[in-house]
C-alpha cells in the first residue's frame, strides 16, 4: 500500500468510542520521496507566545525573547539570536541556560538594536541598525556602517573564508575577511530577478525584506518577497529557483525544485552541514530541503506551525534544525525509525518501566466528582471558568479575608481564612448593570483592580466600564467614579479638578484607599493618576502636565507627563507610588508623590523615548533602587514601616525598597516555578508574582502567574493563605492521575506530537495531559465553537481535528497570520442530509445506534476521516470489526 492509502488508526476497543482520523501525509503522497530512513521530532526551546524580554540566567523555555530577527548555531551547539526586545544578543547553551552576551546590549555596542547574527571564522558577527561588527574573544571591531553597505540590516550571514554577507531593503553586499571595500553583489537595479536567469545580480530590483543563507563556498540563496527562491553563484550570477506567480500546493518531492510546488510562502533559508539548502514551507507546516543536485524532499512527520511572516532556520553542526517562530525557537532532531517505531517520531519516555509490559496509569481516578460536574458545580458557584486565563489582583481585608479580582470571570471574590469562597460582586457575564442594587447580581467587566478601605468597603477598578465602583458593608454596590467614558486623544486632566468623580471620564487600571478614605486611581488610558476625596469630588494627583522623564523629579506631579500608570499603592503617610511604563516605549520605573504633591522617581529611570526593554534585567540588587533593572513589574504593596514591594514579574521575583532606597530581593529565584510551602522565600521559585498587597500583620502576600493561590511571605518563609483554585481545582494544571472523568468512558484520545495527550469525555471542552502528567483545559483558541468536544486527533502536520456539536475543526497557531491558535471549520456545520451515506446533520460522536442505507452500514460508533486535501471518508463501528475507509 502507498503513503497516500495508510490510515492512522484511534479506537477503543471496548464500546463504540468516538474518533477522528486523519488520512494522509502531506509529503508522503503517492509517487512522492521523502526522509525514508529517519523521522523527526519536534523540542521546545525557547520562549513561548509571547514576546518580551525574561529569564536571563535559567531555562531558555521559561524565558521570554522578541519575536524578531534570525537566529545561529555555533560550532558547540550555542544557539545566538538577536533579542529585540531586550537590544542585545542572547544565548542559549547546551545546557539550555538562556544568557545575555556580553557587550551586545545596545547601548554597549556600536552595533545599536540588533537585527540579525551569524557566527563562522571562530567569531560572533552581530549586524545592527548602526553596525556590522565581529566579536571575538570579548572584543568588538567594527567591519562597516549599515547605512554605507545597505539601507538596513535584515540578515547576516558569513562563508567559509571569512567573507560576511549583509541583506537588507533590496540589497546584499559582501564585506571582504580581512577588510577591504565592501560591494553590492545583488540588488539596487532595476530589472525583475525571474528575468534575469544566469545574469549580473546587480541588475536585479528585488524587493524588500530579504532573508539570506550562504553557503561556505559563497553560493547566495535569497528570499525576497514571500514565495520566491533564488541563488546568486560565486561569479554573480543569478539563478531562479522558484519564481513569482507559481501555482501553490505540495507536490515534486523527489524531483527538481523548479518542478515542486510549495505552499505560497516560504521562509527561512538556511544551509547544513552538508551542503543542502533548508527552507520552510509555511502554508505546508514542513521543512523542505533542496539538495546540492536541485532534487527536492521533506523532513517528515511536518509538524512545524511557524509565525508565516517571519520564520527563520538554522542548522547545527549534528544536523538539528532550529526554527525562530516570532517569540519561540523550536528545534527538529532527527530520529531513526527503527528504533523509535515504524513511520513515528520517537519521544523520551517519562515511565521508566522495569520490566517489559509494565502499565502505569496517565490519566483519571476513581472517586471525585467528575470534570463535567466540577464544572457545573463551578459555574453554579461562580468560580471562573476554566478555558479562561486569568488575571488576578488581591487584596487583604480584616480577619484574615482575602479579596481578588479576576477580569477574566468579570467577578470579585473572598475567600475567608478557612478556605470558604463567596462571589462579592459580578455575575459572570461582562457588561455593566446593578448600581444601587446586591453586588452579586451586578454585572462587571473586566475588574483589574481591588482594594479594601478602612471601613471595610471593597472598591473596584471595574476597567472596561470606565469606572470604580464600592461595595459596602451591606452588599450593594455604586458607582464612586467615572461616567462610563473615556477620553480617547490627550485631554487636560487640570479640567476635572473639584467636579463630581461620577460625571467625569475615568479609566481605572488600578485602585487603593487611604486610612482617611480617600480613593486613588490609576488611569492608564488617560495618562494620570487621580484622586476621589470623602465628599465625591475628583482632582489630578500625578500627570497633565509636559515634564517629562527625569526632567519632573523634584517638580510638582501635576506638572509632569506621566505614561501608562498601570499599578499604585497609598503609604500610611500618604505617599502614592506607582508603576509608569504601560506604555512599551517607555521603561518602566518606580515614582512617588509625596505628602506635599512632588514627584520622584523610585526604581528604574523614566527616561523618555528610550525603547521598552532596552535596559530590562535584573541587576542592581544591594545597591539603590533607581539604579536597579527591573523587567516587567505589575505591582506594588507598601508596609506601615515604609517599605516598598515590587512585583517584578518578568523576573519572577518580588523585590523590596527600603526606606534608605536600597534594593534587594526577598521572593524568587528568576526561576518560574511555585515554591514549596516552608521554603525559604529568597531561595525559593515563584512563577512570575502578578499582585502584591501587605495583610493587617506585615506579612506579604502575593498571586503568581498561575494564579491558584495567596503565597505569603512572613518571617522569611513562603507558605500558602488562600486557594483560589475552588470546587476541586478547576481551571488549575493538577495530576492527571487526581482528575475523575465521566463514568462511562473517556469518549477519545489522541497523542499529540509532543507526547502530550488530548482527552475527551463528552460532557464538556477539549482536555490536555501535558508530557509531565498534569492535566488542564485548553483555552485561547479562537474560532472554536461552543459545546461539548466529542471527537479529536491529530494530523500528521501537527494540526488538531477537533469536533464540537456538528462541525469538525483544524485548530493551528499562526492560521490568522498572527500565531494566534485558531480554530476553522474543515467539516459539517450546515449539511442537512448526506444522501450518500444515509447520515443527517452529523455529531460526530457515538450515536448509540445503528442505521443504513443503499450504500453502506453506519454504526453508532461511526468514524468520519477528514483527509489532507479535505475529502471525507465515512467508515463503520459498533460491532463490525475494524474501522475502514469506504471507497
Amino acid at each position: 500500500m502507498s503513503s497516500a492509502g495508510r490510515v492512522r488508526r484511534r479506537w477503543a476497543s471496548a464500546g463504540c468510542a468516538a474518533a477522528l482520523v486523519v488520512v494522509g501525509l502531506p509529503g508522503a503522497a503517492a509517487g512522492q520521496a521523502a526522509e525514508e530512513s529517519t523521522s523527526w521530532t519536534v523540542e521546545h526551546v525557547a520562549g513561548g507566545t509571547e514576546a518580551g524580554f525574561s529569564g536571563d540566567g535559567h531555562a531558555a523555555v521559561d524565558a521570554r525573547i522578541g519575536g524578531g530577527g534570525n537566529l545561529a548555531v555555533g560550532a558547540g551547539g550555542a544557539v545566538y539570536l538577536p533579542d529585540d526586545d531586550g537590544d542585545r544578543v542572547r544565548v542559549i547553551g547546551t545546557d539550555g541556560v538562556i544568557d545575555t552576551v556580553p557587550g551586545t546590549r545596545a547601548a554597549d555596542s556600536a552595533t545599536g538594536t540588533p537585527r540579525a547574527v551569524a557566527v563562522g571564522d571562530g567569531a560572533l558577527f552581530v549586524a545592527g541598525d548602526d553596525a556590522v561588527v565581529r566579536r571575538s574573544g570579548g572584543n568588538e571591531s567594527v567591519l562597516a556602517t549599515v547605512g554605507d553597505v545597505v539601507p538596513s540590516a535584515e540578515d547576516l550571514a558569513v562563508d567559509d573564508d571569512g567573507n560576511v554577507y549583509v541583506a537588507g531593503s533590496d540589497t546584499v553586499a559582501r564585506i571582504p575577511a580581512g577588510g577591504g571595500e565592501p560591494e553590492v553583489i545583488a540588488g539596487g537595479g532595476r530589472v525583475p530577478p525571474q528575468r534575469l536567469d544566469g545574469a549580473d545580480a546587480t541588475r536585479a530590483s528585488l524587493p524588500a525584506h530579504l532573508q539570506m543563507a550562504v553557503r561556505g563556498d559563497g553560493t547566495v540563496y535569497l528570499r525576497p518577497g514571500e514565495s520566491e527562491l533564488y541563488r546568486v553563484d560565486p561569479d554573480g550570477a543569478l539563478h531562479t529557483l522558484r519564481g513569482p506567480h507559481r501555482e501553490s500546493g505540495f507536490a515534486g518531492d523527489g524531483g527538481p525544485v523548479d518542478e515542486a510546488q510549495f505552499g505560497g510562502r516560504l521562509a527561512g533559508p538556511a544551509i547544513g552541514p552538508d551542503g543542502r539548502l533548508y527552507v520552510l514551507d509555511a502554508r505546508n507546516s514542513v521543512v523542505r530541503v533542496i539538495g546540492r543536485d536541485g532534487v527536492v524532499t521533506s523532513l517528515t512527520p511536518p509538524a512545524i506551525t511557524p509565525d508565516e511572516a517571519g520564520a527563520r532556520l538554522a542548522v547545527s553542526a549534528e544536523g538539528a534544525v532550529y526554527v525562530r517562530s516570532g517569540p519561540s525557537v523550536e528545534r527538529l532532531v532527527e530520529v531513526d525509525r527503527g528504533a523509535a517505531g515504524q513511520g513515528r517520531a520517537h519521544y523520551p519516555s517519562h515511565y521508566s518501566a522495569e520490566e517489559p509490559g509494565t502499565v502505569y496509569p496517565v490519566a483519571g481516578a476513581d472517586e471525585g466528582a467528575t470534570v463535567g460536574e466540577e464544572l457545573r458545580q463551578a459555574r453554579q458557584a461562580g468560580s471562573p471558568d476554566p478555558d479562561v486565563e486569568q488575571r488576578v489582583r488581591v487584596a487583604t481585608g480584616p480577619r484574615g479575608v482575602t479579596y481578588y479580582a479576576d477580569s477574566a470571570a468579570h467577578r470579585v471574590w473572598r475567600v475567608e481564612r478557612d478556605g470558604g469562597v463567596e462571589v462579592v460582586a459580578g455575575t459572570g457575564e461582562a457588561g455593566f448593570a446593578g448600581d444601587d442594587g446586591p453586588a452579586g447580581e451586578a454585572q462587571l467587566d473586566e475588574p483589574t483592580g481591588v482594594a479594601v478601605g478602612p471601613d471595610g468597603a471593597v472598591y473596584i477598578a471595574d476597567s472596561a466600564n470606565d469606572r470604580v465602583r464600592r461595595v459596602g458593608g451591606d452588599g450593594v454596590i455604586t458607582t464612586v467614579a467615572g461616567d462610563g467614558s473615556r477620553v480617547e486623544d490627550d485631554a487636560d486632566g487640570r479640567a476635572l479638578d473639584d467636579e463630581r468623580a461620577t460625571e467625569v471620564p475615568v479609566s481605572p487600571t488600578d485602585v487603593d484607599v487611604a486610612g482617611d478614605g480617600v480613593v486613588y486611581v490609576a488611569e492608564g488610558p488617560h495618562d494620570r493618576i487621580s484622586r476621589v476625596g470623602t465628599d465625591g469630588t475628583i482632582d489630578i494627583v500625578a500627570g497633565s502636565g509636559e515634564r517629562d522623564g527625569a526632567e519632573a523629579d523634584g517638580f510638582a506631579a501635576t506638572e509632569a507627563l506621566v505614561r501608562g500608570p498601570h499599578a499604585l499603592t497609598v503609604s500610611r503617610e500618604g505617599r502614592v507610588f506607582f508603576l509608569e511604563g504601560g506604555d512599551r516605549l517607555v521603561r518602566p520605573a518606580v515614582r512617588m508623590v509625596d505628602a506635599s504633591g512632588v514627584l520622584y522617581t523610585v526604581a528604574g529611570t523614566a527616561s523618555p523615548g528610550q525603547r521598552f526593554g532596552a535596559d530590562a534585567g535584573f541587576a542592581g540588587d544591594g545597591g539603590p533602587a533607581r539604579d536597579a533593572l527591573l523587567n516587567g513589574p505589575r505591582d506594588l504593596a507598601v508596609r506601615a514601616d515604609g517599605t516598598l514591594y515590587v512585583a517584578d514579574t518578568d523576573n519572577a521575583r518580588v523585590r523590596a525598597i527600603d526606606a534608605g532606597g536600597t534594593i534587594r530581593t526577598v521572593a524568587g529565584t528568576g526561576e518560574r516555578a511555585d515554591g514549596e510551602d516552608g521554603a525559604r522565600a529568597r531561595s525559593a521559585p515563584l512563577d512570575a508574582p502578578q499582585s502584591l498587597d501587605v495583610a493587617a500583620d506585615g506579612s506579604l502576600r502575593l498571586a503568581a502567574g498561575s494564579a491558584g493561590a495567596v503565597r505569603a511571605v512572613s518571617g522569611g518563609e513562603l507558605d500558602t493563605v488562600a486557594e483560589l483554585d475552588v470546587d476541586g481545582g478547576v481551571g488549575v494544571q493538577r495530576p492527571a492521575t487526581e482528575v475523575v472523568f465521566h463514568p462511562r468512558m473517556v469518549d477519545g484520545l489522541a497523542v499529540d506530537q509532543d507526547g502530550s495527550l488530548l482527552l475527551v469525555d463528552g460532557s464538556g471542552p477539549l482536555m490536555t495531559v501535558n508530557r509531565h502528567g498534569m492535566f488542564d483545559f485548553e483555552s485561547d483558541v479562537d474560532g472554536l465553537g461552543s459545546g461539548p468536544v466529542s471527537a479529536v486527533d491529530v494530523g500528521p502536520d501537527g494540526a488538531w481535528y477537533v469536533a464540537v456539536q456538528n462541525v469538525v475543526y483544524r485548530v493551528m497557531s499562526g492560521a490568522d497570520g498572527d500565531g494566534d491558535v485558531v480554530a476553522v471549520p474543515v467539516a459539517g456545520g450546515g449539511l442537512e442530509r448526506d444522501e450518500d451515506v444515509g447520515v443527517d446533520t452529523w455529531t460526530p460522536r457515538a450515536a448509540r445506534r445503528c442505521r443504513t442505507d443503499r450504500r453502506d452500514r453506519v454504526g453508532g460508533g461511526g468514524e468520519r476521516a477528514v483527509r489532507g486535501d479535505g475529502e471525507q471518508r465515512v467508515s463503520g463501528g459498533c460491532g463490525w470489526g475494524d474501522p475502514a475507509v469506504v471507497p
